[in-house]
């Protein structure tokens, strides 16, 4: 992992020029990426011209790093600064240039702030160690051009012991649709299910989930996921299954708490404490179904 991380340092550095600080550098990764979401988004407020200007600037070095300054852009120009900041300057500016195409260098750390997320899903049904989450989809034969417009969102039942995510061929038609191309097929598959055997399409997706208007994963990801053959006008058989990947990327906690719930987030410690305190001791154990004898 430190070796990982060491090649990752030494991979931004190398691909900027010589003589940056080590601050300059993580900053103009964040511009780049920065720049990328805009090209995704399809709507950058005005402000590809001053990224674009505040990098020059960084690998020029007339721009340099200074956590107690903060320099003014306005559609690609150097207005004001560096300066100590000042809200109500900043303010001003930003009513006499804005609103769109201004930008304040240096408001933000030169490093991505962690914005650590996490989300409680309760039981379906109470007493019921059942949950669902809503994952957001993409086809990743479009991956160049998906925006938030080419994105599907589905509700999902959480389901650890199906192996891949399962969805219905209708999701599938109407992804493909959505973004104009087909899914990346990868064969076909037989699963086990409780009902039998079933006969399923293998494709590739994108995924993410999304709470409070913020990505939980850093990236989107690429899974498989299965979809049942069924007879054409025909209504699907069973639920949508998330499968084992939210297990893998987020943690995902339990607590004796009698809730039932399951918290789902991206960094333990906030998780924990942000968790009532509850007694496990006072826990008691899934209610025991009565079955005729």
């Amino acid at each position: 992992m430190y070796q990982q991380m060491k090649q990752e340092q030494m991979d931004m550095i190398n691909s900027e020029p010589e003589g940056l600080s080590w601050e300059v550098v993580q900053r103009l990764d964040s511009l780049k990426k920065i720049q990328a979401s805009f090209d995704e988004l399809g709507n950058d407020s005005g402000n590809t011209p001053n990224v674009q200007a505040i990098m020059a600037a960084y690998r020029s070095g007339d721009l340099v790093w200074d956590e107690h300054s903060v320099t003014c852009w306005a559609h690609g120009k150097l207005m004001a600064g560096p300066m100590e900041m000042d809200m109500k300057e900043l303010l001003a500016f930003s009513q006499e240039h804005g609103p769109h195409g201004v930008w304040v260098e240096g408001m933000d750390d030169y490093n991505p702030e962690p914005m650590n997320l996490f989300l409680t899903l309760r039981p379906v049904l109470f007493g019921h160690a059942m949950h669902q989450f809503t994952v957001s989809i993409r086809n990743p034969n479009t991956w160049k051009k998906n925006t938030w417009q080419h994105t599907m969102h589905l509700t999902v039942l959480e389901d650890t012991g199906a192996s891949a995510m399962k969805i219905f061929q209708q999701d599938r038609v109407n992804l493909e649709r959505l973004s104009g191309a087909s899914l990346p097929v990868i064969g076909a598959t037989s699963m086990s299910t409780a009902g039998g055997l079933v006969q399923a399409d293998n494709v590739l997706l994108h995924v993410n989930m999304f709470h409070n208007g913020q990505a939980m994963l850093p990236r989107w990801i690429e899974i498989r996921a299965c979809i049942g053959r069924q007879t054409p006008n025909t209504d699907p058989a069973g639920v949508r299954l998330g499968g084992v990947w939210l297990h893998h990327m987020l943690y995902c906690l339990s607590a004796p708490d009698n809730t039932g719930n399951m918290h789902v987030g991206t960094n333990l410690q906030e998780i924990l404490a942000n968790l009532p305190p509850c007694n496990p001791a006072s826990a008691n154990p899934p209610p025991t179904p009565r079955r005729r004898i």
